[in-house]
């Protein structure tokens, strides 16, 4: 009998450690340029590895093509843009609860506009692992990699 018990309280533990690595996933769309129609992005977000993985929806790859990975233990997010053959890093200015909150509380509507109301400049990164870390610059393979700053 005590086995089974332990059995059961092993198996309801194994379950809710998956529960909180299942990633939680939300859609965001911000109004289009022209009638191009609204651009949206998948937000996949890992709890356990304190990161939000961004992706444009098939529609909206077609417009733009760019994803972001955010890095909450590093405190920076990283942007692939295809067309500009770069990849753009930001520091972050929210924290993870208040990000996953507001991808919550936006989760399949329209915006109508980024959040960003700032003018921004690139600089080269020099030494992107001490910077950003291992896991950003592995995000950016080969692209050159540039520090966005609000200027």
């Amino acid at each position: 009998m005590t086995n089974i018990i332990l059995f059961t309280f092993f198996i309801v533990c194994v379950r809710e450690s998956l529960a909180v690595t299942e990633e939680q996933e939300y859609k965001v769309c911000f109004k289009g340029p022209q009638k191009d129609g609204n651009l949206c992005m998948i937000a996949e977000v890992l709890v356990d590895t304190f990161t939000i993985y961004y992706r444009m929806d098939e529609l909206s790859k077609q417009l733009v093509d760019m994803e972001t990975l955010e890095d909450y233990n590093t405190g920076y997010g990283a942007s692939r843009v295809a067309s500009q053959e770069a990849c753009l890093i930001r520091q972050l200015e929210k924290t993870f609860e208040a990000r996953l909150s507001y991808l919550k509380s936006h989760d399949q509507t329209t915006l109508v506009e980024p959040e960003m109301d700032y003018e921004m400049k690139a600089v080269p990164v020099e030494n992107p692992k001490e910077e950003i870390g291992d896991y950003l610059t592995a995000f950016c393979g080969e692209l050159p990699m540039f520090k966005m700053i609000k200027g």
